[in-house]
């Protein structure tokens, strides 16, 4: 009967060690804590002046736009274009970290918490990655 009783006492302090354990490890704690970081390249530029239509063809065509103004939104663009793709790069690594850290074994509830962090940062991406209409 104390046998019984020893192994049930060393089986409960191993699952509360374990689970302790998943808690306190350093790169869980940092899963559980990670925000998302806003990006500061602003909106995305458009041209102020002149109107976009669509022809024949389905092409997007600039009128009463001179070419200065088109020259300088195309810097523009590119610019936060660029800086888009630096900040998804940072994403995509945040992502893999998070995904990684789950090898250090949580609780079910931990788990759901990574996994809806893992789902912002797709949908953060994916929302990047749209073309304007």
């Amino acid at each position: 009967m104390k046998i019984l009783l020893y192994i049930s006492c060393a089986v409960g302090l191993w699952a509360v060690t374990a689970l302790t354990h998943a808690e306190s490890h350093p790169e869980v704690l940092a899963a559980l804590d990670y925000q998302i970081e806003p990006h500061t390249c602003g909106e995305r530029p458009s041209l102020r002046r002149g109107a976009e239509y669509a022809n024949d063809t389905h092409e997007t065509v600039m009128s009463d736009v001179d070419h200065y103004t088109r020259t300088q939104h195309n810097r523009k663009l590119k610019k936060w274009t660029r800086c888009i793709k630096r900040y998804n790069k940072i994403l995509l690594k945040d992502f893999a970290r998070l995904k990684d850290s789950v090898k250090h074994g949580m609780t079910q509830d931990q788990a759901n918490t990574v996994l809806g962090k893992l789902k912002a940062i797709q949908d953060t991406v994916m929302e990047h990655s749209k073309s304007p209409s």
